[in-house]
This record gives structure tokens, sequence and C-alpha cells, in this order.
């Protein structure tokens, strides 16, 4: 799961012109740089979010892990161009990709072994937290990472 921060077409056009500059990398540097710490509030509140939500054991290992997995994403060149917050299942322990799905509600029926014991299974609720913590966030980090886009974008064409 994602929350996508900015239109990516705006960053594939900057990257391109870039290209052109001599100092084009140094000024995509401090782009990627200057996005990623306006999305990195929201990586922080989420990561605290998962570690803070109720564990019934007390002991579990998936609280930590989502928190783990959770990251920003800056990519200014290429389809995937844009800036994310996602939660990251190639990050979670061997055998776990899909749980952040399952905990957020994205894919319907969780279940899973009582303490590893195969013949006793209970059905886990979801407990969405990743969209109800990022979502009220994500307004004024947008208009921060188009404003961070523009005047990029100013810097280079007043040249």
């Amino acid at each position: 799961m994602k929350i996508t921060i900015s239109d990516g077409g705006a960053l594939r056009d900057l990257s391109k012109a870039l290209k052109t500059l001599g100092d084009g990398k140094q000024i995509r540097a401090e782009l990627t740089k200057t996005l990623r710490g306006e999305v990195t509030p929201i990586v922080g509140a989420v990561q605290a979010a998962y570690r803070a939500n109720p564990s019934r054991t007390g002991k579990g290992r998936l609280r930590p892990a989502l928190a783990k997995a959770t990251r920003a994403e800056v990519r200014t060149a290429g389809k995937r161009a844009g800036v994310r917050v996602i939660v990251d299942g190639r990050r979670m322990p061997s055998g776990m990709g899909r749980i952040p799905q399952y905990y957020e509600g994205v894919l319907p029926r969780w279940r899973h072994p009582v303490f590893g014991n195969p013949d006793v299974w209970v059905a886990q609720r979801p407990q969405p937290t990743f969209y109800r913590v990022a979502d009220p966030m994500a307004g004024p980090v947008i208009g921060r990472v188009e404003q961070a886009i523009d005047q990029t974008i100013q810097r280079t064409m007043g040249r």
C-alpha cells in the first residue's frame, strides 16, 4: 500500500531537463533530498502508529516489522516517478510479504495458526493504520512537494 504525493509527469519532465545542465546531477540530488525531507514526518508518524497499536500478547513481532517496512520512496525518472510513502512487503520477514495488505484490510481474509500450532487457526481482524495516519498529513505535504518541484523548475529555466 502506498500514498502517492506527487504527479510523476512533472518530475519526469524536470529530470529530462536536468540531464542537459552541467550541474543537473547536483540539482537533482538537492531536489531528492528536499522531497524526502517533506515526506519523512509521514513515515515517522506511520511507524509510530504501527508500534503503538495494541497487541494481545504484548510480545508480537508484527507491529515492529510493519514499522520497519514503512519507508519513503523518491524517484525522479521513469514510469514510477513520484514521491511515495509505502509499507514495503519485501522488507517484511520471510513469508510475511502480504501481511501489510491484510493488516490494513486491503485483502479480505487473514488467518494464521495460533502460536504456530497447525491444528488451531484463527481469523485476524484488520487494524487499518496507514491511511488513517497518512491521509490527514498528505494535503500540506503535497503542497510543499509541488512547491519544491516548481521552484526547481523555475531555477533551471531561469538560466
